[in-house]
């Protein structure tokens, strides 16, 4: 067996295949300084791999956020563009409306439409199940109207007077 001499001068026994040379040390083992380099702790990794998870949870949060964010934004232009077309009684939104839309995505279809200065032939009437006036022919006369009209209009007069006798108007 071999003997170990300390630097206090004491001698111990060792068994030399308990130790490791220093050529054998060199040539067969690796330093810390190198472990630290070119691999990873298992602590490590899992701290690494936890941070990762946590990123790529935060990530997805952020998009499941953004997405619900997009979802209402979209649910609230069609629900805004479904009462402009509701409200002014279109089919579709005429193309003047829509291009100063598209090129001003800030406005709202009502600002949009007022700068359009857009007007449709039908939208003289302004409740369109309802008959126009125009076309509405007065059958019911006063007897203040039928005494004006008589000074005013005598062949209008004539006409509603022939018109009452043959029950097609009526006199009030």
């Amino acid at each position: 067996m071999a003997k170990i001499v300390y630097d206090d001068g004491s001698e111990r026994d060792f068994n030399e295949e308990d130790f490791i040379s220093r050529d054998e040390l060199s040539e067969n083992y690796i330093s810390k300084d190198d472990v630290a380099e070119n691999y990873v702790s298992k602590e490590l990794y899992d701290k690494k791999k936890k941070q990762a998870k946590e990123a790529f949870k935060q990530k997805d949060l952020a998009d499941r956020a953004k997405d619900e964010v997009d979802r209402a934004e979209l649910e609230k232009s069609i629900e805004e563009k479904v009462t402009f077309k509701s409200k002014h009684g279109f089919e579709e939104i005429p193309e003047e409306i829509q291009n100063i839309r598209n090129a001003n995505p800030n406005l709202t279809w009502e600002q949009a439409y007022r700068v359009a200065d857009y007007h449709d032939a039908d939208t003289s009437n302004p409740n369109p199940w309802r008959e126009k006036a125009q076309t509405i022919e007065k059958t019911d006369f006063t007897y203040d109207e039928l005494a004006n009209l008589a000074d005013t209009n005598r062949t209008l007069y004539d006409e509603v007077a022939k018109k009452i006798e043959s029950w097609e108007y009526r006199q009030i």
